[in-house]
């Protein structure tokens, strides 16, 4: 129905284009023939009278052909095909993002404010956190030492904030090494206290294998 429609106004636009062209003829005869030359007039005629013509021939043309004269001819299908790699590229990519988002938040939350509630519960005490690698039956041990020096004295390095932004990120390095249950372990089950006349601290070992603390600290750290 549509390709009959549009034959037949193709139709009806060649014989006005034929009037137009033969009106034109009849004008330009007339001029000849008096001898009163208007080539203004006659220029004019013939640009208004093929203009239109043009343009509807060529808008036309393009909704006959549809978009594959003026650009790529490949199908839609094809093109599709073509960005296919890009976009699942793309999607993979944020499917594993997204994992790695949702790994991190079925971890247990754990902070600097979490890490000092739970010394001070135990000790009474802000005490320092350090750690410290040593050497049990032959094999190298990472800890966490609980250290005689406290937030508050006047000897401590450290101010408040500095002092929580030191236990932030060493429960960062726990939720990391997935060890905060075991620290929090340690901690409790620890009947030790740190002694500052004796200078002695209380080591809290964490099970990690040698090969993160390679990653991690190398033997100059310490």
């Amino acid at each position: 129905m549509l390709r009959q429609s549009v034959v037949a106004v193709v139709a009806a636009v060649a014989l006005l284009g034929a009037r137009n062209r033969s009106a034109e003829g009849f004008r330009h005869v007339g001029v000849a023939r008096s001898g009163r030359a208007r080539p203004d007039r006659c220029q004019s005629v013939g640009k208004l009278s093929a203009s239109p013509m043009e343009k509807f021939m060529s808008g036309l043309e393009k909704m006959m052909t549809g978009p594959q004269l003026e650009g790529s001819m490949d199908t839609p299908q094809e093109q599709e095909q073509q960005e296919e790699p890009q976009d699942m590229s793309a999607f993979r990519e944020s499917l594993i993002r997204q994992s790695r988002k949702d790994s991190l938040k079925k971890k247990e939350e754990f902070t600097g404010y979490d890490m000092y509630d739970l010394i001070v519960d135990k000790f009474d005490v802000p005490y320092d956190v350090q750690i410290n690698k040593t050497v049990w039956m032959g094999k190298p041990v990472l800890c966490f030492n609980i250290m005689w020096k406290h937030l508050g004295q006047s000897s401590f390095p450290l101010s408040e904030q500095e002092y929580l932004e030191h236990l932030q990120a060493l429960a960062e390095l726990l939720m990391e090494w997935d060890r905060v249950d075991q620290f929090k372990r340690s901690l409790a089950d620890t009947k030790k206290r740190p002694q500052s006349y004796f200078g002695y601290a209380v080591a809290l070992p964490l099970d990690l294998d040698p090969d993160t603390m390679v990653d991690y600290f190398d033997d100059s750290y310490f």
